[in-house]
Order: structure tokens, then sequence, then C-alpha cells
């Protein structure tokens, strides 16, 4: 994404992991998160660990997007000006991705 070290304010948030280990954060950032037409300032709190996700979006970011998330269905619907959107998330692909972080490995687009 091109961020440095400076665009983080630095904290030392502490956080549980999936795990039930205790962590601290090495800072957090916000930044202006786009789904579909709808764009909402998000904050993102930084972690220094390997992890087969880019981002774990929180109720915090669901809630002002307005977002009904289906995991059984793999989407996520919001309003929009233009009607009610859907993302929808594709097995295959988180797949590849998750087995590509956990083997340490760049993805072929």
């Amino acid at each position: 994404m091109g961020l440095k070290a400076i665009n983080l304010t630095l904290t030392k948030d502490p956080l549980v992991a999936f795990s039930g280990a205790q962590m601290v954060s090495a800072g957090r950032i916000t930044l202006l998160v786009r789904a579909g037409n709808q764009t909402a300032m998000t904050e993102f709190k930084i972690m220094d660990l390997p992890s087969p996700y880019n981002a774990i979006i929180g109720c915090t970011w669901l809630a002002a997007m307005k977002v009904i998330p289906s995991t059984y269905h793999q989407q996520l619907r919001f309003p929009t000006v233009e009607g009610i959107m859907e993302i929808r998330g594709d097995q295959v692909a988180a797949r590849r991705c998750y087995m590509a972080a956990l083997a340490g490995k760049a993805i072929a687009p």
C-alpha cells in the first residue's frame, strides 16, 4: 500500500488473538475503506506478525456501512443510493490465499 511506519499512530493496545494469547499492537492507522460506491473511515490496529488475513473488519465498520453479513452465503449486503449492493466471497480464491500465506509465498494473479 506504500505506507510507512511514519503513517502509524504508535499505541500499545492489547489485543486477544484467536488462540487466546494476549498481544500488543504495533500501532494504528485510519484509512478510507471503499466497498462498492460506499466509503467509511476505518481504524486498523497493526500487528507485527504473520497472518493469512490482510485485515479483519469488525462491528464498527459493519455498522458504519449498514452491512448485513452472511457467513453461510459468504456475502455482504448493504444499502446504497442505487439500491442494495452485494459483495460475494470467493471460497476457492480465499483458500489459495490462505495456503500461500501458510507457505510464505506470494500469489500469482
